[in-house]
C-alpha cells in the first residue's frame, strides 16, 4: 500500500450499519502472468495485475512534430492519421495549445486543414505567426500560402491502430450469453478527475436483497492516457484495476459490475465493459448517458425501453429510463449477459434517479472530495 493513502469517511449507511471508512490509495500498477479462463472466475485478483500495454501518445506527438522539417507545415489531421486515428485531431488540438511545455517542440508547424492558422487573434496567434515567418512561411490573413510544403511522411507505429487490433481481438472473447442465477448483489464503478492527471475510480456494491449499500471503495490513481472517442479502456482500465484489487483485499466482488461507459455498443463492439468483463471472466453491463455508436428512435414518448441497433440493423443495447420523467440511459452487454437480461437486471437495482442506483451511488462517490 502507497505510504501515501488518504482516507476518507462516507456519510452513507452501509445496510443500517455504521458508515464505512473509504480508502483512497494511490497505487501504481503491476505486472502478472495470464492463467487459464478457467480460473478467472474463482480468482479474479490473479488477474487484476494485468499489464496492459498503453502508449505514451504525448511522446508520440512530440516525436512526430521534431519529423516536420523547418519551413514545413502539418495538419491536426495527419498528426491524428499517423497515430493511426483521425479521432485524435481533437486531442492533439487541446494538447498543443494548453500543454505548458509546448514552447519546447515545434508545434507552431501544425495548422487546420484548410491552411488557416488555428487561432486568428491573441498572443499565441502572434507567436506561431512570428515562428512560421522566421522559417520562411509567407502568412496572409491568418493563412498559410498554399505554395508552403505540407509535410505528411510521418514514421510512427501507429499506436492507436495497434489499440484497435487489441480490442478486435478482445470482442472475439465476449459472451454474450450468461450462466449465473439471479444475483444477490450488483456493484457500480464508475471513475471523476478531481484534477488534472489523476482519476478517483469508486465501487459501490448494492445489496438487492435489502435494497442498500452493502460496501462502497474509492482510490486514487494517476492517469496518462488522453480521453479519445473510442478509447476509454485505455484510459480508465488501470485505474479500475487498482479499485478491484483493493475491493478484494477485503471481500469478494459483487456477482454482477455494471460499468460507466460502453459494452457492445461501441466501434469496435469493444468497450470497457467488455475488455473488464473478458478480463475477469466475469458478467459485466455498460451503461452511460450518452450512445457511442448505434442508431435508437427516441420519438415514442411513451415507451421506456426501446432497443438500440448496429450498423448491421441487430439489437445490441437497450435504451432505458425509470419512469417517462427520466432521460435515457444507454446500457449494453459487456460479457458473460445477454441483452435480453439487461432490462431485468437493471430493474432490480434502480429507484428514484436516472442511473440504477449502484452506478449513481458510484458516480457520485468519484466525485466527493
Amino acid at each position: 500500500m502507497d505510504p501515501h493513502a488518504k482516507y476518507l469517511r462516507s456519510s452513507a449507511s452501509i445496510c443500517g450499519s455504521i458508515p464505512l471508512s473509504l480508502t483512497l490509495i494511490v497505487i501504481t500498477q503491476e505486472c502478472g502472468e495470464s492463467q487459464e479462463a478457467k480460473n478467472q472466475m474463482s480468482h479474479p485478483e490473479q488477474f487484476l495485475n494485468h499489464n496492459l500495454q498503453i502508449p505514451d501518445l504525448r511522446a508520440e506527438v512530440i516525436t512526430l512534430l521534431h519529423q516536420i522539417p523547418a519551413g514545413s507545415i502539418s495538419t491536426y489531421g495527419s498528426l491524428a492519421r499517423a497515430l493511426g486515428d483521425i479521432k485524435a485531431a481533437k486531442w492533439i488540438g487541446t494538447l498543443l495549445k494548453h500543454d505548458p511545455d509546448r514552447d519546447q517542440w515545434p508545434w507552431h508547424r501544425i495548422v487546420m486543414q484548410n491552411l488557416q492558422l488555428p487561432l486568428t487573434s491573441g498572443v499565441a496567434s502572434s507567436s506561431q505567426q512570428e515562428l512560421l515567418r522566421a522559417e520562411g512561411v509567407t502568412i496572409q490573413s491568418c493563412r498559410i500560402d498554399p505554395t508552403t510544403p505540407i509535410f505528411d511522411e510521418f514514421r510512427s507505429d501507429r499506436p492507436l491502430h495497434k489499440l484497435q487490433l487489441d480490442q478486435r481481438d478482445v470482442s472475439e472473447r465476449i459472451l454474450l450469453t450468461s450462466e449465473f442465477k439471479p444475483p444477490k448483489s450488483v456493484a457500480g464503478i464508475d471513475i471523476a478527475y478531481p484534477k488534472p492527471g489523476m482519476a478517483r475510480a469508486a465501487y459501490v456494491e448494492w445489496n438487492l436483497a435489502n435494497h442498500c449499500v452493502e460496501y462502497e471503495l474509492a482510490i486514487e490513481k494517476p492517469i496518462h492516457f488522453p480521453y479519445i472517442t473510442g478509447y476509454l479502456t485505455y484510459r480508465e482500465l488501470p485505474a479500475y484495476l487498482v479499485l478491484l484489487k483493493a475491493v478484494l483485499a477485503e471481500r469478494n466482488l459483487a456477482e454482477i459490475l455494471l460499468v460507466d461507459g460502453s459494452g457492445i455498443l461501441h466501434p469496435r463492439k469493444c468497450g470497457i465493459a467488455c475488455h473488464l468483463g473478458v478480463l475477469l471472466n466475469r458478467p459485466t453491463i455498460g451503461v452511460s448517458k450518452k450512445i457511442l455508436t448505434g442508431k435508437v428512435d427516441l420519438t415514442n414518448q411513451e415507451s421506456s425501453e426501446i432497443p438500440i441497433l448496429d450498423n448491421q440493423n441487430e439489437s445490441a443495447g437497450v435504451a432505458m429510463r425509470k419512469t417517462l420523467e427520466n432521460k435515457f440511459v444507454y446500457a449494453s452487454p459487456g460479457h458473460r449477459v445477454g441483452l435480453q437480461e439487461i432490462p431485468d437486471l437493471l430493474k432490480l437495482c434502480w429507484f428514484n434517479h436516472r442511473l440504477p442506483e449502484p452506478i449513481y451511488l458510484a458516480d457520485k462517490l468519484s466525485k466527493q472530495s
